[in-house]
């Protein structure tokens, strides 16, 4: 039973070191919000900490009119495991509020191409308010790169994605 539980250890290990991703771009279909605008702010939590804050980070994408698509850039840190993501709007005193949370795995990403993650509505964790701000068929994409391997590979089927 020990070498089994052994081999079980090293293939989690394995898995978990070739499912090292990073963040690179949210994109949403139509800008939520009764507000005129939308400002978007993607933070992300692994392992217990907060990793990425687009608005702490300087990152201030401009904003969308409502019902337009829009995205953001993030370019996180490497990730790696259970990621809580939350989509933020930003008011006009600069205070957050939460619109959407989305939980998911890096474990079940590939760890050696760039990995769209799309999540519908149904996908969401919403704040009750949130719920009627967004239309049925609000979906947001998770845009993943592999942190190992050539950037340059990555980068082009990314700027082609979109």
């Amino acid at each position: 039973s020990s070498s089994s539980s052994s081999s079980w250890s090293s293939r989690s290990s394995s898995a978990s070191r070739s499912s090292l991703l990073r963040l690179v771009r949210v994109t949403f279909s139509k800008a939520p919000l009764e507000h005129q605008y939308f400002r978007p702010v993607v933070q992300v939590v692994c392992d217990g900490t907060l990793k990425v804050n687009t608005w702490r980070d300087g990152v201030q994408s401009p904003p969308v009119p409502t019902g337009a698509s829009g995205k953001v850039e993030v370019n996180s840190p490497p990730l790696q495991g259970p990621l809580l993501l939350r989509l933020l709007h930003l008011d006009n005193q600069n205070k957050s509020v939460c619109l959407i949370r989305a939980g998911l795995d890096t474990m079940f990403m590939s760890p050696t191409m760039p990995t769209v993650k799309r999540l519908y509505v149904q996908d969401l964790d919403l704040a009750f308010a949130a719920i009627r701000r967004l239309p049925p068929d609000f979906f947001i994409d998770l845009i993943f790169t592999p942190v190992s391997g050539s950037s340059s590979s990555s980068s082009f089927a990314i700027k082609s994605l979109h």
